[in-house]
């Protein structure tokens, strides 16, 4: 998996991939919380904002400068401007209300950032 001229060693790609996975599910149960709703996120978006994540960070691997942050720390960058368009874009596109939230919530079609970063121990 390497999307740069730079080349990504196992090691770097496997610290990538399990911050970015971390990061997203902790910012994106922060935001959660700030808008006030214990779940706001499917599990299918927090794999799609990891994958999104992921992908950029290998992406963009050769603006990584190891003299100016860690890789964990960079990675979680990534994962906050990723977990923040997502929020976006499900603000525009559905408006979210209490009554909205609880009927989906119900139908158990919401999947907690806890849950999911429980379910990705291991990548």
């Amino acid at each position: 998996m390497s999307y740069s001229s730079r080349s990504i060693s196992a090691e770097q790609q496997n610290t990538i991939i399990s911050n970015a996975n971390i990061a997203v599910a902790r910012f994106a149960k922060s935001y959660a919380d700030k808008l006030g709703l214990k779940r706001f996120f499917t599990k299918e978006d927090l794999e799609d904002i990891a994958g999104n994540t992921i992908y950029k960070a290998c992406r963009s691997f050769d603006c990584f400068d190891p003299s100016k942050a860690k890789l964990s720390t960079w990675v979680s960058r990534i994962a906050i401007n990723c977990v923040i368009s997502a929020v976006e874009y499900k603000a525009k596109r559905l408006p979210i209300s209490n009554a909205l939230y609880a009927e989906n919530s119900e139908n158990g079609d919401e999947f907690s950032a806890d849950e999911f970063c429980d379910s990705r121990k291991g990548f």
